[in-house]
């Protein structure tokens, strides 16, 4: 039975490879630097950060509209993470 102290404990040591950041990969061990390269997004993998995203619906149809491109609508009730 897990008690606070030790779901602190793997809570943080789950937490520890968020810490790393891109600078600190060179001083990590040979196995840690390449699980972390490994799983580390590239460029092309992050394209959806620069989609201009809005959240008024009126303003999406017009630019939609002006630049006739579909219009794509995220709809959720309550939780980001809900189902939608």
């Amino acid at each position: 039975m897990f008690t606070r102290m030790k779901c602190l404990m793997a809570g943080v040591v789950l937490a520890l490879p968020m810490i790393v950041s891109a600078d600190d990969v060179d001083r990590l061990p040979d196995t840690k630097a390449l699980y972390y390269k490994a799983i580390v997004p590239t460029e092309s993998e992050q394209k959806w950060k620069r989609v201009p995203w809005m959240t008024k619906l009126d303003e999406a149809v017009a630019v939609a509209a002006k630049e006739k491109r579909p219009l794509c609508v995220w709809v959720v009730d309550n939780e980001p993470l809900d189902r939608c």
